[in-house]
């Protein structure tokens, strides 16, 4: 391991997962894992979120949820999205529960299915006011008639996502809220077997109880960091990811010398410039040059002239009493000092 690491702390994760716990009392609830867990590692998270009572997990993509078969997971995993047809056969292969946006994938897939005499579980994605993936009511009523005549489909759910519910304003929210009750209450009229209605993201988990339904599915929350950047901090959320380095080198600089790529920052005195292992390979946008906060001994510091590729300069001053090896937080904690994903994003 090099200089720059990325900490998982699994008893933020674990902590996280129940504070969602008791605001949704027995209700199930989806773990999103996609996208490698958010970058926290997909595997890991999983079975940790799986050992802390997750009934389901969530990934984006049919190689996603190959990849956590693979790995010995067991549990109902669904695949978000538009889900091309030529994924199906490894959905299929790999027990993952797909999601159908459109009436004309359950035509093929009831065909592969048959031919593999295997039984595909599906849920269907109702398109309440995201207008991303997701079919209008008169399709979702017509794919529950296909699904009853084909003995190769297994309708496990149906839900639908939120697209403001991490905004101040609750009305297009609540309206969305409201369409997926009466899709609700249409299907349940017609057909008799149980279903999982889902339809709670992070915000909404956070924010709207009247939308968990059977079944809920926190995504950025899991992982410590709010739904938005400003959005109002509700619950004693825990940071999971901390992203750390340590000092490679300190040394003195005269008065008027410009640090880094193109001179964009120039000392006012003589000072200690700090070399920091750590750069935009490693996630370190550029975009923080000379605005970037950092956390040495507990105490904040700013990068100090252009971000390179795998290091940064800070201006410590002139007696900082920084050491080489003295440990640097690029977002997360250190002593009584912290550094906000958010705030970085």
């Amino acid at each position: 391991m090099g200089p720059v690491f990325a900490q998982i702390d699994h008893a933020c994760l674990r902590h996280n997962f129940n504070l969602i716990r008791q605001a949704v009392g027995q209700r199930k609830i989806m773990a999103v894992v996609k996208a490698n867990a958010y970058g926290h590692g997909a595997l890991a998270c999983a079975q940790t979120l799986l050992q802390a009572g997750a009934d389901y997990l969530g990934v984006a993509f049919a190689e996603e949820g190959r990849q956590l078969r693979k790995a010995g997971i067991k549990a109902p995993i669904l695949v978000f999205g538009a889900i091309l047809p030529s994924d199906f056969m490894m959905l299929i292969d790999n027990h993952l529960e797909i999601t159908i946006t459109a009436i004309e994938q359950l035509h093929t897939l009831a065909a592969l299915a048959r031919k593999k005499n295997a039984t595909a579980r599906i849920h269907l994605k109702f398109d309440s006011g995201m207008h991303r993936v997701g079919m209008f009511k008169d399709d979702i009523l017509s794919s529950i008639a296909f699904i009853r005549q084909k003995k190769q489909l297994k309708l496990v759910g149906i839900y639908s996502h939120l697209s403001s519910s991490d905004e101040d304003d609750p009305l297009y929210t609540l309206q969305q809220i409201r369409l997926f009750e009466q899709i609700r209450a249409e299907v349940l009229a017609i057909y008799k077997q149980p279903i999982l209605f889902h339809l709670a993201n992070s915000a909404a988990i956070m924010r709207y109880p009247q939308s968990f339904f059977d079944m809920v599915r926190p995504g950025i929350i899991l992982y410590g960091n709010p739904p938005s950047p400003g959005y109002p901090p509700q619950w004693p959320l825990q940071e999971v990811m901390s992203l750390r380095s340590r000092v490679g080198l300190v040394k003195t600089v005269s008065a008027g010398m410009p640090l880094s790529y193109s001179r964009r920052y120039t000392t006012k005195t003589r000072t200690q410039i700090a070399i920091v292992p750590g750069g935009y390979a490693d996630g370190i946008n550029r975009l923080l040059t000379n605005c970037g906060p950092v956390l040495i001994n507990g105490k904040r510091y700013t990068i100090s002239g252009t971000v390179c590729m795998d290091q940064v300069e800070i201006d410590l001053g002139p007696d900082s009493g920084v050491k080489t090896g003295d440990g640097v937080v690029f977002f997360g904690t250190q002593q009584d000092g912290k550094i906000a994903i958010s705030e970085i994003s």
